[in-house]
């Protein structure tokens, strides 16, 4: 049986999860993809599916167990700040954090609100504060 188109481009260009610039000095991640070209609307949906998996990943590590405990809402709020954030910054979230861990809701809110973050993301963080509120 012939090698397939995918295991031999794999072999020719190589496949690297990082980037890096090619012969022809363009930055490239992937097998070859060239990133002054678009991704398609498809490809965008698999890489955001597989960046909230990270984050649910990082979520655990850090709640443990306490995550399945939490109102599907709080989880929402957490995966997006994790995802905007990084699980590093959102772990400077003590207050919140431990205002969620104790369903304070409209503290955590508070918290929330009362940061750079949410002066930075402005109705992100409103909306993400509503979420958390209507668990009150």
């Amino acid at each position: 049986m012939s090698e397939t188109l995918e295991a031999q481009l794999i072999r020719h260009e190589g496949l690297r999860l990082d980037m890096y610039k090619c012969p022809a000095d363009e930055w490239t991640i992937g097998v070859g993809h060239n990133l002054s070209r678009p991704i398609s609307k498809k490809a965008a949906l698999v890489i955001l599916g597989d960046d909230i998996d990270d984050c649910r990943t990082d979520l655990y590590r850090l709640l443990s167990d306490e995550i399945t405990e939490l109102p599907a809402p709080a989880v929402q709020v957490l995966l997006n700040m994790c995802f905007n954030l990084g699980i590093t910054r959102l772990r400077r979230f003590k207050k919140m954090l431990a205002a969620i861990r104790s369903s304070q809701w409209d503290l955590a809110a508070d918290e929330l609100l009362d940061s750079a973050y949410a002066r930075q993301v402005g109705q992100r963080a409103v909306e993400l504060s509503e979420m958390l509120r209507k668990l009150a």
